[in-house]
């Protein structure tokens, strides 16, 4: 009796997955010729050619396209099994590559990424936290954090928690700024933002929606600086109540226009549909959505 490919099945599903042979292989730890080798023994094996190869690009064969649906579910099924099992009877151990915006990583993240690392010693984490959009799947991240609306469908998303951005100032800057009472005081005020095309700022009142556009003075692309250059006076910022809560709390910062606010924004966890997640990526994902989400 024959038994199926399923090695060849997961390998199949992730290269149409991720769309690359090269990116396949870095996704997956493998060089590009063993992922190409592995493939072309699954077409032999078939006796049928599943995907159409060209320096740009790959493309399912008709015969490619059957068995890739028949293949995705197989592939999730077997992937399920084994992680539910090493869930409970597993130890973790191995990488784990964590993507995270800047402030929710080094505010959020960090705390709870350090407890996680003295509960499973045998885990090492690869943190990128960065002010960018990262690609989960083609840079092979195990797990990623995302703020705002969710794009991607070949993701699984964890709703953690939702935020709203703030007005700030330091104390020193709005002893000598001109007065802020409405919304419209704003347009006389310098701002420190992460880009100069934030300068549309969506504020909610007690008279209804209104969008108003500010001047900068200091566009820094990292939202922890924002916070900084606020706090040494530079200006008002808009940033997450999550970054600002500590220089609140001091004193350091002070909210203006309390009963302008911003529109709620979603922070998930992501992570890829069809990857074999380790023991230690489960726990992970686990401990972060109870360290993250609010209590009930």
């Amino acid at each position: 009796m024959r038994l199926p490919d399923l090695e060849g099945m997961t390998l199949f599903v992730k290269i149409v997955e991720i769309g690359s042979l090269s990116a396949t292989g870095r996704a997956l730890g493998l060089p590009k010729a063993t992922v190409s080798r592995r493939l072309a023994d699954l077409e032999s094996r078939l006796n049928v050619r599943l995907l159409n190869r060209s320096t740009r690009r790959l493309s399912l064969t008709d015969a490619g396209r059957v068995f890739h649906r028949r293949c995705v579910p197989i592939v999730a099924e077997a992937e399920a099994a084994e992680s539910e099992m090493l869930a409970t009877t597993g130890v973790p151990t191995g990488r784990i590559r964590v993507a995270a915006p800047l402030g929710l990583g080094q505010i959020l993240l960090m705390p709870l990424l350090t407890e996680f690392l003295r509960h499973y010693p045998a885990v090492a984490l690869d943190l990128d936290f960065a002010d960018r959009r990262f690609d989960v799947v083609g840079e092979g991240f195990d797990i990623a954090f995302r703020l705002g609306t969710l794009e991607d469908s070949a993701l699984i998303a964890r709703r953690l928690f939702t935020y709203r951005r703030l007005l700030v100032a330091s104390p020193d800057y709005l002893r000598d700024a001109p007065p802020l009472r409405t919304p419209d005081d704003l347009r006389a005020h310098g701002f420190v933002l992460v880009s100069p095309s934030n300068q549309d700022i969506a504020l909610q009142t007690p008279e209804g929606e209104l969008v108003i556009r500010v001047a900068w003075r200091i566009a820094v692309h990292n939202i922890l600086l924002v916070r900084d250059a606020a706090v040494a006076g530079h200006g008002v910022a808009l940033i997450p109540d999550y970054v600002a809560a500590g220089d609140l709390s001091s004193g350091r910062l002070v909210p203006v226009l309390d009963e302008a606010t911003t529109p709620a924004v979603e922070a998930n966890l992501v992570y890829p549909q069809a990857r074999n997640r380790s023991v230690a990526v489960a726990r992970l994902i686990d401990h972060c959505v109870d360290g993250l989400r609010p209590a009930r």
